[in-house]
This record gives structure tokens, sequence and C-alpha cells, in this order.
């Protein structure tokens, strides 16, 4: 396993006990799934000596999502971690609920910190058009914008599949809406707001459809296997079912804007011409919690 992070380095962002035994982390994969697709090895390396700021959110969000992912090793060597609870001064292991619950607490701060660097880095135009993760952002909805409309838990992660899905139903109107392309669609500022609320209201709505995604009472999150998330804070299938309908409802709003603003102001888009196509979610309750 690759060291990506010196001991020294970790000891000094993150507060662990004296007798954590980093050997038992692998950074390698840490880093690799989760720092380098949004930031490429080479400008996190650069970044070292340019801007340590930044290089050190990144380092700091690295080793906690590294922490996460080997949350299944950490159990197995769990005095080695030192997580203890102590009764009349004795110690014992402490109960999974904890470590979990710990695992959450690592999981926020990681997400915190990638979103920090990412907003820096954004405020940098170098940087930026250095960067991996806006060289594929969703130009309509940016990561930013999109936290501030639903909690995704600032992770760029969760909103990578939500861009998927706003990129899918982008594709489906355009294709209702004849030749319009989305430079026409953009230049009208009122078009243009309602095409993001429709988009970002179909990304809510259709995410329930995504396995690696979860509904939690503060918004969307990533489902990890290693980190079950507590029972308390998931939203039942019936939560979601209505949440979802919620969503839909408010998009189909914002598509019939959309269309009649169009058709009123059809010499403002030549381009326009109606195409029958089906692309609305519809959400139908199944038993056992299953929507098709």
């Amino acid at each position: 396993m690759e060291k990506i992070i010196p001991n020294n380095l970790i000891k000094e962002l993150i507060a662990i006990p004296k007798n954590f035994d980093l050997d038992l982390i692998d950074q390698e994969s840490g880093f690799e799934t989760k720092i380098f697709p949004f930031v490429s090895r080479s400008q996190f390396e650069s970044l070292e000596s340019s801007n340590p700021a930044i290089y050190k959110k990144l380092a700091r969000a690295g080793i906690l999502f590294s922490f996460v992912l080997d949350i299944p090793r950490l159990k197995v060597y769990i005095s080695n971690f030192g997580i203890n609870q102590y009764d009349h001064d004795k110690a014992r292991v402490a109960p999974w609920w904890d470590i979990r619950d710990l695992g959450l607490s690592w999981l926020k701060k990681a997400n915190d910190n990638l979103f920090s660097a990412l907003k820096e880095i954004e405020k940098d135009d170098v940087l930026k058009a250095d960067n991996t993760f806006f060289q594929d952002e969703f130009e309509l909805v940016s990561l930013f914008d999109f936290q501030k409309f639903y909690g995704i838990g600032k992770s760029p992660e969760v909103y990578q599949y939500l861009s998927d899905i706003m990129r899918e139903h982008l594709g489906l109107l355009l294709m209702s809406l004849g030749t319009c392309t989305v430079e026409e669609l953009k230049s009208d500022p009122k078009l243009k707001e309602w095409l993001q609320k429709y988009l970002k209201n179909m990304a809510i709505c259709s995410a329930i459809y995504n396995a690696n995604l979860l509904f939690i009472n503060s918004g969307i999150v990533i489902q990890y296997e290693e980190l079950p998330w507590q029972k308390s804070v998931i939203l039942s299938p019936e939560q979601v079912y209505k949440l979802g309908e919620q969503f839909s409802k408010s998009a189909d709003m914002y598509l019939q804007f959309i269309f009649d603003y169009m058709q009123k102001n059809a010499s403002l888009f030549p381009c326009y011409q109606s195409q029958e196509v089906e692309f609305r979610t519809k959400i139908i309750p199944k038993k056992g919690g299953l929507f098709l």
C-alpha cells in the first residue's frame, strides 16, 4: 500500500490516538477513489508547494476517506486504534455503533474539506482550468448551486451521480424542442432559470432509482457498504415516495413554464418545434419500497 501522505503530516492534520497504527490505513485506495477523480494526482502534488492551504485540505480529506473505507479492517484491529470505553478504570472495546458514528463523523469532515478545497480551486482561473472535476462539471448546475438547492452533504461524488441524471433529462428535453441548443436556451435569463430548476427537481425525483444513493433526513448521501447509516436517519420508502412525488410535480411545473414561454415567444426561439418525447419520470410505489 503506497503512502500518499507521510505519517508526520497525518498527525499534524488529524487528531488521532498516540497508539494508532497508521500502517492499517490503505491511503492509496482512499486517494485513488475519493480524491484523484476530482483533483488529479499531478495537480494535488503540485499544490503542496504552490498552495499549501488547499493541499492540506485535500490531504486531510483523503486520509479521512481512507479511514472510512478501512473501517472493516479497523474493527478487526480495534485495540491498535485505541477506541475504548472505560468502566472502573478498565478498558473495554467500544461497541460497533460508536465506531460507526466516528466513521460518519470522519465522512462529514472528509466531504467538508474536499468541498472547501474545490471551492478554493474554483476561485483561481489557472487551477480551475487544470482541474479534472471542473473540466467535466455540468454547465447548467454547479456543485455549489446544487448544495444550496438540496442537501448532498457537500459531496462531489453525489453531485456527479445527479449530474448524469440532469444531463440525461436535458438531452431528452432538447429532443422535444426541435433544433434548440443549450446556448440558445441559456441566452434568455428567465428560460435559463426555469431550465435549471426543472433539471434540479428532476435529479432529486430520479435519484430514488440509484442504488448508490440514499435519502436521509438531511439530504442525499452515498450508500457505503463499509459504513451503514443509522436507521433512525434513513427515510422510509413511504417518505422517499412522497419526496419524489413532490419534486416530480415541481419539475412538471417548470417544464410547463418552459413550453408555454417558448410558444408565446416563438419569434425569440425560431429553433423551437414541438416534438413528442416521453421523458417525464413516473413514480409508482410498489410493495417492499420499490419504485419502478
